[in-house]
This record gives C-alpha cells, structure tokens and sequence, in this order.
C-alpha cells in the first residue's frame, strides 16, 4: 500500500470517526500538524541512526491507538528512504518527510 492511500485512509478514519478529536480534541489542521511532527520525528531518528526495532518499540508504547498505527506506517516508510550522510541532506530529507505526510492528510 502507498503512502498517499495509507495516510489517507488513517487520517480519514482516524479523524471522520471522531478517534482524533475525541481523544485529543483536536481540529483535522492541528492533527495533520501532529502527523507531521510525528514524520518528523520518525525521519529524524532513521537519519541519526536510530535501530528500526527501538522505534518499533517506542511505537508500542505509545497509549494512543491512532497514534501507534500511523507511527509504524510512518517508520516503515522513513526506512524506505536512503539514509544520508551531511548535514543538509539529513535535514532536507526530514523536511520533506515532514511536509509530504502533513500535505497528504490534509488533502485526504
């Protein structure tokens, strides 16, 4: 399954069903910021370095079920992507993670 259908599909059920807002009392804008942030995150550790099976299991810890099932679609597609070595290369490609993500939930 793509990003674009896997977030989409998340971001739609997890927000149209209330799981979002009820949880977190949120608005769609301030849960894609919080999908983004979290990509950022994800991308930010996979480019430090960080073992899959550490963020795997920081996933699982999470108490919020939307929040694990989108962390591990996002972790999976951060290893997906080329770890880079300068720099700039690591803080461009975590931007774009990060804008990619939020601009996908927010269109979905």
């Amino acid at each position: 399954m793509n990003i674009v259908l896997t977030v989409g599909i998340l971001s739609l059920a997890f927000y149209a069903t209330g799981s979002a807002s009820q949880e977190d009392n949120v608005s769609k804008s301030e849960w894609c910021s919080t999908v983004a942030n979290l990509a950022g995150s994800m991308m930010s550790s996979r480019q430090n370095g960080v073992a899959l099976d550490d963020i795997l299991k920081a996933i699982g810890a999470n108490k919020s079920e939307s929040i694990r099932k989108i962390s591990r679609f996002m972790v999976i597609d951060a290893f997906e992507k080329p770890l880079y070595l300068t720099e700039d290369a690591k803080q461009r490609e975590i931007k774009e993670f990060k804008n990619r993500w939020q601009l996908t939930c927010i269109k979905s």
